[in-house]
């Protein structure tokens, strides 16, 4: 909408004084604001009082969704008669409560003076939209950073759990070599070395299934190699004609797109499982997620054997701290390549 359609629309409301100051207010200044647009401004914008009456503001503009400035015109008569002033002052008193601000200007400075109306007006709209920028901004900062420390403590407390049951298997683990050193110098029966060996084949199974969740299977390839395989074509070009290398990610975040490489770290937390391509954490350079809500839609083992394999994740293109990752929304958006 312009201007001049905004006038048309609004003529009815911005005419009613018999003066014109209405009017003139939107052609010599909301009219020649650059930061706002004609739909921001309301006129005659209707609000109840405290005394549940009806009132009126010559002039409302919207400088964000939540965000509201009303502007008053008024003429001498307001505030020299002492008979109205009681209620200006009201009304006054009811719009800072209602909207926290409220700007007044007198018929005689936008008749004389209306580009100090203007200037004003353009510094107070710039200082109100960088001040909710900066709030919104540390309100996405405040959440990352609770997201950060509750994923801290958690890694935490798993990390003291896995150290305490490493604590318990290596005294297991010294108990049974000192029994297997007392049989080796007394020549006990066999049967007291059957019970040895079974302490072991014990103890190395729990290492096993204790640290197989927590750490990653042995590279296929070197990191040449693996550089070297991220730049081959797919063997199925038709299931991946426009697909992003790992490194090309960041160039397309908010974008859905198709993203192949090699799977050099599998992660699991208790959240769900981060499927880092090309590099390790903390030097990843592409991430896919699958949430602990999506594991009922693979097949058991198989987001493991995705370790050293090319593999395609598809989905939007997400910056999380400052790296790219697509969380993956179900079995058909993480795929290996044979």
């Amino acid at each position: 909408m312009t201007w001049n359609e905004w006038i048309v629309k609004y003529s009815s409301k911005i005419d009613q004084n018999e003066y014109g100051y209405e009017r003139m207010f939107v052609d010599r200044v909301l009219s020649k604001l650059y930061n706002i647009e004609p739909d921001d401004v309301i006129p005659q914008y209707h609000f109840i009082d405290k005394h549940n009456g009806n009132r009126y503001i010559d002039f409302v503009i919207c400088i964000t969704s939540t965000e509201l400035l009303p502007i008053e015109l008024d003429g001498a008569e307001k505030f020299s008669k002492y008979d109205i002033l009681p209620d200006t002052l009201d009304r006054q008193n009811d719009l800072l409560k209602r909207f926290g601000r409220l700007l007044r200007y007198s018929n005689r400075q936008l008749l004389n003076n209306p580009q100090s109306i203007l200037e004003e007006l353009k510094e107070y709209i710039d200082r109100v939209k960088v001040n909710k920028s900066i709030q919104e901004l540390q309100k996405v900062n405040l959440q990352r950073y609770d997201e950060t420390v509750k994923l801290a403590k958690e890694t935490k407390e798993q990390t003291n759990v896995l150290k305490q049951e490493i604590d318990r298997l290596s005294k297991v683990h010294q108990e049974t070599a000192r029994e297997l050193n007392e049989l080796k110098t007394t020549k006990k029966p066999i049967k007291r070395n059957f019970t040895g060996v079974l302490l072991i084949t014990v103890l190395v199974i729990s290492l096993s299934f204790l640290f197989k969740e927590n750490t990653n299977a042995t590279e296929k390839y070197t990191d040449q190699e693996m550089q070297d395989f991220s730049d081959r074509p797919l063997e199925n070009p038709e299931r991946c004609k426009e697909c992003l290398k790992p490194s090309q990610a960041k160039d397309f975040i908010g974008q859905d797109k198709l993203v192949c490489g090699i799977v050099t770290q599998i992660k699991e937390i208790p959240q769900g499982t981060f499927i880092n391509f090309e590099s390790k954490y903390p030097n990843t350079v592409f991430t896919a997620i699958v949430w602990k809500d999506k594991y009922k839609e693979f097949a058991p083992g198989y987001i493991k054997s995705l370790q050293g394999q090319r593999t395609c994740a598809e989905g939007v293109i997400e910056e999380y701290q400052g790296k790219p990752r697509i969380q993956i929304l179900g079995r058909a958006y993480l795929n290996r390549v044979d």
